[in-house]
């Protein structure tokens, strides 16, 4: 106990005793479009995969890559650790991977016509628009948020206690005006993490019921359903395609496929990925890709990260015009289900057909979004403590719900 009060403290004070400044910025640095040539990415996997995919995000702006993100996008380094973060002060019709009010209010409004009752539709919607009008009276916006990829979900490595409070030592010092977010918090992917953020003082929100499969579980890849999905592909006649095949020429159908579901039939706040992102994912290997392809023609695809033992799939998408009984959606499920077991890799599924997942034994827990605020004055607090009562009772009954 005490050791956590003195971790607390030592996050607390920052704010008052600048007297390990210099010892800060010895440890950690941060780069910008003006220092970038000068990081010092670290010779490791996740080094070499962070410097490929910040360096033109950085240099070029986000913007060229995802079409509704406007954000200031720098990069962290310590030790071998490597962290884009992502900075705004407003931009309320971001998309919500840099957004807290496009996820909070504006994605929420979106979600409500899952509601069996119109009259309780209505209810939540005034509820939502009443509190963002209070969100954005207090610049609920003005936030940075750690190791952004700019994806519905971020895979973290495995960081320790020391790791934590030291990214937020240096944040809060560097961004005393801003409210310090980690996205994707949960207690299965990353348990020190998730322990760690609420010792040093964070706060946290729940946004979402997600889901995993544990690849070393033999049983899941026994079980009669697994082999009826198998048995679907295989005799679906469709091939299966690597990423290492595809051509410029497969890009806009590539981008076709995703925005017409995540885009047009889901939620305009999506990320909206553009060729120009494709062709970077595609070139230097970001992503993983797999399509479907039969009669020269692709009917899906998947395109998932792989990180620290982890993976998880950003991109997905299928055309909804092929009949709903040639089961698309579950067929690139079972890709992505034999990429898990053959790599070993823990499968973030994140959050959606919850029935459909549910059936085939993922495990489900509760995702967070952890904020860092009280160094804040107690008005910017205020919305961070309204979203919080919210969002911990009435959210979560509706997330495991509906």
């Amino acid at each position: 106990m005490n050791h956590f009060r003195a971790l607390i403290s030592s996050v607390d004070l920052l704010s008052k005793d600048h007297k390990n400044d210099k010892h800060l910025e010895e440890e950690i640095k941060i780069y910008d479009a003006n220092n970038l040539e000068h990081c010092p990415w670290p010779s490791t996997v996740d080094g070499l995969f962070a410097q490929k995919l910040l360096t033109p995000f950085i240099q070029k702006g986000v913007s060229k890559y995802i079409d509704n993100v406007q954000t200031e996008m720098k990069v962290l380094v310590f030790d071998e650790l490597v962290f884009p973060i992502t900075i705004n002060d407003a931009e309320y019709d971001n998309s919500y991977v840099c957004s807290p009010y496009s996820y909070f209010i504006s994605y929420a409004k979106e979600s409500l016509d899952f509601l069996p009752y119109p009259w309780l539709c209505h209810t939540m919607a005034a509820l939502l628009e009443g509190t963002g009008k209070i969100l954005r009276h207090f610049n609920f916006n003005k936030v940075v948020v750690v190791n952004n990829w700019l994806y519905s979900t971020n895979l973290y490595p495995q960081l320790q206690q020391q790791d934590v409070l030291r990214i937020v030592q240096f944040l809060q010092h560097s961004f005393p005006h801003h409210a310090i977010v980690f996205r994707s918090i949960d207690p299965y992917t990353n348990p020190i993490c998730y322990e760690t953020l609420q010792k040093v003082g964070f706060e946290y929100i729940a946004t979402r019921q997600i889901y995993f499969i544990n690849p070393h579980e033999s049983t899941l890849f026994e079980s009669r359903l697994f082999k009826s999905d198998m048995k679907l592909l295989t005799n679906s006649g469709y091939e299966i395609v690597g990423g290492e095949h595809l051509t410029q020429a497969d890009l806009p159908r590539l981008l076709e496929l995703y925005r017409d579901l995540y885009i047009n039939k889901y939620s305009d706040l999506n990320p909206k990925f553009t060729e120009d992102f494709l062709r970077l994912v595609l070139a230097n290997k970001i992503l993983n890709f797999k399509v479907m392809k039969k009669n020269g023609r692709i009917d899906g695809v998947v395109g998932y990260v792989q990180r620290n033992g982890k993976m998880y799939c950003p991109f997905f998408g299928y055309d909804r015009t092929v009949p709903k009984e040639v089961a698309l959606y579950r067929m690139l499920s079972t890709v992505l289900m034999l990429e898990a077991h053959d790599r070993r890799l823990l499968f973030h599924q994140s959050s959606g057909a919850s029935m459909f997942k549910k059936i085939r034994k993922a495990h489900g827990c509760i995702e967070y979004t952890a904020v860092h605020y009280k160094h804040l004055p107690f008005r910017r607090q205020m919305p961070w403590l309204v979203i919080k009562n919210l969002y911990n009772s009435l959210g979560i009954i509706y997330m495991k719900r509906y």
